[in-house]
């Protein structure tokens, strides 16, 4: 110590810190020697004494209890010399760490060595020091002497509200305090003493005089709603530990203050006051818990604010009260508030309108709302009771579909509790579910149509898809207990669908089929009538909710259908026919589709009693409404004619779309003249009124175009079911490429050209594509006579040939197409003959053209294709047959002229091929490999004009060799293709031979 004296800085630091860490074995020296120095008289004793003393305080608390008077003692001789600044703080040092010495010691008295001293004594010791330091040094003007002071008289108020004559002045040291607010930029030390303070009064259950409370409360508020310095989290909880404390003391006007600052104030006073109720929402004594429900009250006042801060404080001061453990059902209560704020944002997002920061604000609320849900703790006792009626209804009102995943978690969570218990827990809470809680409970109807409007879009998310089965599962037996058996299988499968897709991996409308198929099979085992009869009410409920032309309410009017298929009930399944067909308005396409979609599917299972219903309401249409077109004034007469020309076409659409859903057998024997001779007879009055009156309105025509596009469609699944019944191909021939009815089509080729009579050109080609799916059906069960006869139909191709090639691409037998084709080429490769009679010249020319026609057909199902995997797999077979021509073909121009024009109208992709006939089969090559290899592979092979040098017969084998070289870096070279290459090296053929070697030259020197 005296050779640090006059010294300053590190080095007075690293002397001290030398003295505290010797004391750790020679304790009974060093605080004698600083105890020696501190009791020099007439001087404050030096920096180093005190800055030691106070880390010995810290380090060594319960050694130094023995030596605490004679410290306070000594210092108090000398405080009158303390000034300010550097001094003053190292001497608040020195009074803060031996206080907290003291408590330390008042916590483990067993632990200390020394013989116990009372609480008394020590505070006699302090009082002194802390009644002189509260009267001389609380004006001190720096804000580090302030906190310095502060520290010190706060730490010596600590021991002395130990002793119960010193707390008679402790609410005059809280006001003090609060007081320090106001002075100090650092507010953290006041709030950590505030609240030491009052967790030893709220101890000793010292009253709190009247309006200190309010203080209190003032104080904190004020400090949580300044916006100027927003304090931080540590600091916030102890702000928030305050007024729990105070709280507990005086609950009543600290429920009232904050209730208070709700109903007025700033935006940030509304926040800060709902995260201390938050605060008080965990509390544990029974004073405040009694007045939550004034808590859970006072929220209402600001769940309407327009303030998204606000909105949000509201839902965490929610999120408080869910997490408290509450068993209240008024607590429970505050969960719909979660539901409405969802709702309420995802409408003004919907809406749109917003500023970019409203947009984020928006959107952060929605996912809170989320997160508070899906945070929800379920495995606490009563929770079935409490939660389930809170949270079931939410289910099926559209607006909430978003909270879906969160919402099926808890319920899926409830039934699992419930099922454990073995259904006992509804007698934990017998006043937990009133009658008005049950009677908001949604019908198991609307729970199951619901959760299948969500499970069938999963394009909007398939997450949200995936809950909504879970969901399903979960509530098998609510729904109706002849389900468990049927979805215990059938659920499962659609999970497995949808297990690690996304929306856009699923194909909207085939999926759509199997939700359908679902709930048909869902429906199947229910007998009882008035159920389902119940679920086609709830249907067409919702379906009145839905956005009209909404993809949900066509998807409703289809789940309708199904279920009035499945209804046992004949009288309602009439009854609900007609209503849909008189009440449909035939002008609103969105309406006409949607009916038919709930007739024809209706048909599945009654197809008699929907179409007869069907023929009755056109019959009287025809005889009531149709007739009347001739009266009343030109804009009721052009009005009347639109209409009837509207329902005409719904009902040629409703015709086709209930032998689609027919069975077959049943459809067989009523087709011809019922349904065919029904359209005929609509289509013909169409005509005739068309003839009569040819004007129209703008929206009544674009109505009517996509009516009839549609109902070409039908026409085409229509022809598509008769062909599945048909066992024989010369029907599809007939139909198709003679236009000769098979026996069953009776008059349909006839009304295909009759519905398209507006032009005949545009005629012809609608009712060509409209037999692209029974086509396609064909090619499934006889592909090998369909592809033949496609070929010989000869060069140039005509557009509507192109595009059944390309319909063959898209479609799911493509490989097997490409397949065939390759075949082909290779056998017409192996028939080709090359002599100089003028008979084998002919031979050769023959066997060209059928070459170049397969190698155009290969190249326009590739331009279509889209699974590339599967045709990366078909590469080693279809690129020898095509550069085995391309190789063959070099310097072939003598056959150009025999040929005549027909190479220079061949084209591929819009370009004509005028040039050398070997660059058709280049040009398939480079199309293939632009599907199975990335673009600048692609571009290299450009940029090294490998396809002029294949051309080139002097250039053909450096082709050959840069060609191999980019499939062995692109990973094309595979065995397979070794090996359907390997017998041209002793092949007849020279040019074979010349193209054989180069690759395998190529191989070769890559060491592959």
């Amino acid at each position: 110590m005296r050779a640090a004296q006059g010294v300053t800085g590190d080095m007075r630091t690293a002397a001290s810190d030398v003295l505290v860490a010797l004391a750790r074995s020679h304790f009974h020296f060093v605080m004698p020697e600083l105890q020696s120095h501190l009791k020099a008289m007439g001087k404050v004793p030096d920096e180093i004494v005190l800055l030691t003393l106070g880390k010995m305080a810290r380090s060594y608390a319960l050694r130094c209890i023995p030596f605490v008077r004679m410290t306070l003692l000594a210092l108090r001789a000398t405080l009158s010399q303390v000034g300010s600044g550097r001094m003053l703080r190292t001497v608040c040092s020195v009074l803060e760490q031996w206080s907290k010495g003291v408590n330390t010691y008042f916590c483990n008295r067993e632990q200390c060595p020394f013989p116990c001293e009372g609480v008394a004594q020590f505070c006699e010791a302090i009082y002194p020091v802390f009644r002189y330091a509260a009267v001389h040094w609380l004006d001190c003007k720096e804000e580090e002497d302030k906190q310095a002071v502060l520290r010190a008289v706060a730490a010596m108020m600590e021991v002395l509200l130990h002793e119960e004559q010193y707390r008679e002045h402790a609410w005059e040291h809280v006001l003090w305090l609060l007081h320090r607010y106001q002075e100090v930029r650092d507010t953290s030390r006041v709030t950590e003493s505030l609240s030491y303070v009052l967790e030893m009064l709220e101890a000793v259950q010292t009253p709190i005089p009247q309006g200190t409370a309010l203080a209190i409360s003032t104080a904190v508020h004020r400090q949580l709603s300044d916006v100027t310095k927003e304090p931080g989290l540590a600091h916030k909880a102890a702000l928030s530990r305050c007024i729990t404390l105070q709280a507990r003391m005086c609950p009543e006007e600290t429920v009232m203050f904050l209730h208070s600052q709700l109903s007025g104030g700033t935006e940030a006073g509304r926040v800060a006051a709902l995260g201390l109720l938050g605060a008080l929402a965990h509390s544990d004594a029974p004073a405040v818990r009694e007045k939550l429900p004034q808590v859970v009250e006072a929220m209402g006042s600001v769940c309407h604010d327009p303030s998204a801060q606000v909105r949000r404080a509201v839902l965490e001061f929610i999120r408080e009260l869910l997490s408290s453990g509450s068993q209240s059902c008024w607590a429970w209560d505050a969960v719909g508030h979660i539901f409405i704020e969802f709702s309420r944002s995802s409408g003004r997002l919907v809406a749109g309108g917003l500023f970019p920061w409203e947009t984020q604000e928006d959107g952060a609320l929605r996912a809170l709302c989320m997160d508070i849900l899906g945070s929800l703790d379920v495995s606490l006792r009563g929770m079935t009771k409490l939660l389930w009626p809170r949270l079931l209804q939410y289910v099926v009102p559209a607006q909430y579909s978003g909270m879906l995943i969160p919402l099926s978690r808890c319920l899926r969570a409830l039934v699992e509790r419930w099922e454990r218990a073995g259904c006992k827990e509804e007698e934990e809470e017998p006043d937990a579910v009133d009658s008005q809680e049950q009677a908001r409970l949604p019908a198991p109807q609307a729970l199951l149509a619901r959760l299948l409007v969500v499970v069938a879009a999963p394009h909007k998310s398939a997450e949200r898809a995936v809950a909504a089965l879970q969901l399903l599962q979960a509530l098998h037996r609510r729904i109706h207990r002849a389900l468990g058996a049927a979805w215990a299988t059938e659920i499962p499968l659609l999970l497995q669908s949808l297990e690690g897709k996304t929306g856009s991996c699923l194909d909207s409308a085939e999926w759509e089929h199997r939700v359908l198929k679902f709930l048909r099979a869902s429906l199947e085992p229910i007998e009882d009538k008035a159920w389902t009869v119940d679920l086609s009410q709830e249907l067409s409920q919702q379906l009145g909710s839905s956005a009209a032309g909404s993809w949900e309410k066509l998807f409703l009017y289809k789940a309708l259908g199904t279920a009035l298929a499945a209804c046992r009930d004949l009288r309602h399944v009439q009854g609900q026919v007609l209503r849909f067909l008189q009440e449909t308005n035939p002008m609103e396409l969105s309406e006409a589709q949607g009916m038919i979609s709930v007739v024809s599917h209706a048909a599945q299972s009654h197809f008699h009693l929907v179409l007869d219903a069907v023929m009755m309401f056109s019959t009287a249409s025809t005889r009531d409404g149709f007739s009347q077109t001739s009266m009343g004034w030109k804009v009721q007469q052009q009005q009347q004619m639109e209409r009837a020309q509207a329902i005409r076409a719904a009902l040629m659409r409703t015709y086709s779309g209930i032998a689609l859903r027919a069975p077959k057998e049943q459809l067989l024997t009523r087709v011809d003249e019922e349904i065919v001779g029904n359209i005929l007879q609509l289509s013909r009055a169409k005509q005739r009124e068309r003839m009569k009156k040819g004007k129209k309105t703008v929206r009544a025509a674009v109505n009517m175009q996509l009516l009839h596009r549609r109902g070409m469609e039908d026409l085409g699944h229509l022809i598509e079911t008769l062909l599945e019944a048909e066992e024989t191909s010369a029907g599809f021939d007939d139909v198709i490429h003679r236009g000769h009815p098979c026996e069953q089509f009776g008059s349909l080729v006839g009304l295909l050209v009759t519905l398209t009579s507006d032009c005949l050109a545009m005629s012809c080609r609608r009712a060509w594509q409209s037999t692209h799916r029974p086509f396609l059906l064909r090619a499934r069960f006889h592909q090998e006579p369909l592809i033949s006869s496609l070929l010989q139909k000869g060069l140039p191709m005509d557009s509507d040939t192109v595009e059944l090639w390309r319909t063959l691409g898209r479609s799911t037998i493509v490989i097997q197409v490409l397949r065939c084709l390759v075949e082909k080429l290779n056998r017409a490769g192996n028939n080709r003959l090359w002599t100089c009679s003028c008979a084998c010249e002919q031979h050769s020319h023959q066997t060209v053209l059928e070459t170049v026609m397969i190698t155009r057909a290969i190249s326009e199902v590739v331009v279509a294709l889209r699974d590339m995997e599967e045709f990366r797999q078909l590469l080693p077979h279809l690129l020898p047959s095509l550069l085995r021509w391309a190789s063959e073909m070099l310097d072939e121009e003598r056959l150009l002229s025999p040929l005549g024009e027909g190479w220079r109208q061949l084209f591929l992709e819009g370009q004509v091929l005028e040039e050398k006939p070997c660059r058709i089969f280049l040009s398939a090559i480079e199309l293939v490999l632009g599907k199975c290899m990335a673009q600048t592979w692609m571009q290299w092979l450009m940029d090294q004009s490998v396809w002029a040098r294949l051309e080139d017969a002097l250039a053909h084998p450096e082709g050959v060799r840069l060609l191999t070289s980019v499939l062995l870096q692109a990973g094309l070279v595979s065995p397979w293709l070794v090996k359907n290459l390997l017998p041209w090296l002793g092949s007849c053929s020279v040019k074979l031979r010349v193209t054989a070697t180069a690759f395998f030259a190529e191989v070769s020197s890559r060491h592959v």
